[in-house]
């Protein structure tokens, strides 16, 4: 919205449909990890990640129309989900039945209480820079 000057309800509308796209994204990704297995999903996630990012985000950045925005925002929508259809059991699976709760919740927990409060003012910080 306030890089490409789309007027905000625009804004809105596509977000809504990316995410909801998003969404539907998430059984067919699990399927693919199934079918390929987890650690192909999260070296296609990390290899697609490095090598789009920035071209997407640039993309993203000159877009001139509503239609290329959607399309490039689900494109990464598309790669961030190879790693978040399959995250919750891949750390589950780092962990042994008897402590996999508090193997993955104490991790979770510790992160949240450092970082959670902080990231909004971080945002800010750099944002007014």
């Amino acid at each position: 919205m306030n890089t490409v000057h789309l007027p905000i309800k625009t804004t809105s509308y596509i977000m809504t449909c990316a995410l909801f796209v998003y969404m539907c994204m998430q059984p067919l990704f699990g399927m693919l990890s199934d079918r390929i297995g987890r650690r192909n999903n999260m070296l296609l996630f990390g290899a697609l990640g490095a090598l789009a990012t920035v071209p997407i985000l640039t993309g993203v950045q000159h877009v001139t129309s509503p239609l290329m925005a959607f399309g490039l925002i689900v494109l990464a929508l598309a790669i961030v989900s190879f790693y978040t259809s399959i995250s919750g059991i891949v750390k589950a699976e780092m962990f042994p039945p008897e402590v996999r709760a508090l193997g993955v919740g104490l991790a979770y927990a510790v992160a949240n209480a450092i970082f959670g409060d902080s990231a909004e003012y971080v945002a800010l910080r750099f944002s007014r820079a």
